[in-house]
């Protein structure tokens, strides 16, 4: 949720989503500074950082492109390669369930052709 939070990927969640993940990261950050922040020497309280020398948000964790998900296409796409040898390659259907690595389905989601399940 902090990795969304901070992208513009923010913007892909409906308001509903939205306000649900502000919660869900406001809870979690105030169980984080009563149970461990506040305990922690000065420079080292921050959720995002591991310390303030740190230059970017390196507690946040990115998301895993080789992770497999669950997706589905919205309109029927086609024969599509899923790597970059074109050795894989899957119809993808309409309403179709599959499970495929993220990184090979990656632009269809951000396109809004393929959404996850």
């Amino acid at each position: 949720m902090l990795h969304i939070y901070r992208t513009h990927l923010w913007n892909r969640l409906s308001e509903q989503e939205q306000r649900f993940a502000k919660r869900c990261l406001d809870i979690m950050e105030g169980h984080l500074e009563r149970s461990v922040l506040s305990r922690l020497p000065y420079g080292y309280q921050s959720m995002l950082k591991q310390s303030i020398s740190s230059e970017e948000d390196d507690m946040v964790p990115q998301t895993q492109l080789d992770n497999f998900i669950f997706c589905k296409a919205k309109s029927n796409i086609g024969a599509f390669q899923l790597d970059d040898m074109g050795e894989e390659i899957v119809d993808l259907v309409a309403g179709d369930l599959y499970v495929l690595r993220y990184k090979s389905i990656k632009g269809l989601v951000e396109a809004g052709r393929v959404e996850l399940v």
